[in-house]
């Protein structure tokens, strides 16, 4: 599942139309197989449940992202690269 999520991912993130599968096989994609209709009168509670969501603190978060790489870029190209 978390190598379909990446593909996913990707495939959004750069606009692919389709993508190369085990074997050579080439898959078009679809947006819209991934367009889910809206629920209504769903909760938080309903969705920390079903996305088995961990919350986490910053100790484990700043020990995480204290083993980041970040390379020589300043802050400001980090900042661009996400526009």
């Amino acid at each position: 599942m978390l190598q379909e999520e990446e593909v996913s991912y990707q495939t959004a993130q750069h606009g692919v139309e389709s993508v190369e599968m085990e074997g050579g096989v080439e898959e078009k994609l679809d947006f819209r197989d991934a367009v889910v209709e809206i629920r209504e009168n769903v909760t938080l509670e309903d969705l920390i449940e079903e996305q088995n969501y961990k919350p986490c603190s910053y100790d484990e978060f700043e020990q995480v992202a204290s083993q980041v790489d970040w390379g020589k870029a300043s802050l400001e190209e980090l900042l661009e690269a996400l526009d």
